[in-house]
């Protein structure tokens, strides 16, 4: 369970570029729930993501974790128990290090190392039956390095990193954005198995009208700092693209765009 409370977010105070985005924003997310974000370019997407991990501070009010405050908590400590993948397939991992390596390391996360080496022979059976699971042939390329491989593959490969440890939050930043649409569709498929399987709490900011629309349980719209469309359950369901794009181009001539 994941709340914004009276959130207010201002950039520059009290320079002549101020701008306050979020003015008493609120946002309960149920446990468990796949909540897909859209929005035009500076509605706030990325900045509510950033607040929830804690990437940036806010100006007034909470951010809850289960009932806890974790308002002042710094990033590292909100990744203990939650994962992000990014709209760069290179920013969730390391391109000199094998695969192997990178997922050994993801492994470790939240956990005291100390010299020993971080990879166990015993997982390395492990991994490469993980990475057989996304269909994608990296179960034979564990001594590769993350740099030589393809955008989709490495951007597999950081999802499957994100949600290796224990986690209660799944961060999707456009994380299909970098990609061919095929490649896309199937990290949508492999997103969506991964999600459901491991029942975890989701927030994907996506441009991606029609994977709002088909994926997650609830689907969101932002317009400069307020959240303007809010469907879930049945009335998610129901809803097609051309309904999304309608309330969107509906916006865009209100704003002049």
């Amino acid at each position: 369970m994941l709340d914004l409370v009276h959130i207010q977010k201002v950039y520059n105070p009290g320079l002549i570029t101020e701008v306050c985005l979020f003015e008493d924003f609120n946002l309960h997310v149920e446990q468990g729930q796949f909540v897909s974000v859209v929005g035009s370019n500076g509605s706030g997407k990325t900045t509510m993501l950033n607040i929830i991990c804690g990437s940036i501070p806010i100006t007034q009010g909470q951010v809850l974790s289960a009932g806890t405050d974790v308002t002042h908590q710094p990033e590292h400590r909100r990744y203990a128990r939650m994962g992000r993948v990014y709209q760069n397939p290179a920013a969730g991992t390391c391109g000199d290090l094998t695969i192997l390596e990178n997922l050994a390391l993801a492994e470790t996360k939240g956990q005291h190392c100390g010299l020993q080496t971080a990879i166990r022979r015993s997982r390395t059976e492990e991994y490469r039956a993980m990475l057989a699971k996304l269909g994608l042939g990296l179960e034979d390329k564990l001594q590769v390095k993350m740099k030589s491989l393809s955008g989709g593959q490495r951007q597999a490969v950081a999802l499957l990193m994100a949600t290796m440890t224990p986690i209660d939050f799944l961060m999707l930043d456009e994380h299909t954005a970098a990609l061919d649409p095929h490649t896309a569709e199937r990290i949508m498929e492999l997103t969506d198995e991964i999600v459901r399987e491991k029942k975890l709490t989701t927030i994907m900011i996506t441009h991606n009208l029609r994977y709002a629309v088909e994926y997650g349980d609830r689907l969101l719209m932002l317009d400069r700092g307020q959240i303007v469309m809010d469907l879930d359950g049945e009335e998610k369901k129901k809803t097609t693209v051309d309904d999304v794009l309608s309330v969107f181009n509906r916006i865009s001539i209100e704003c002049g765009n």
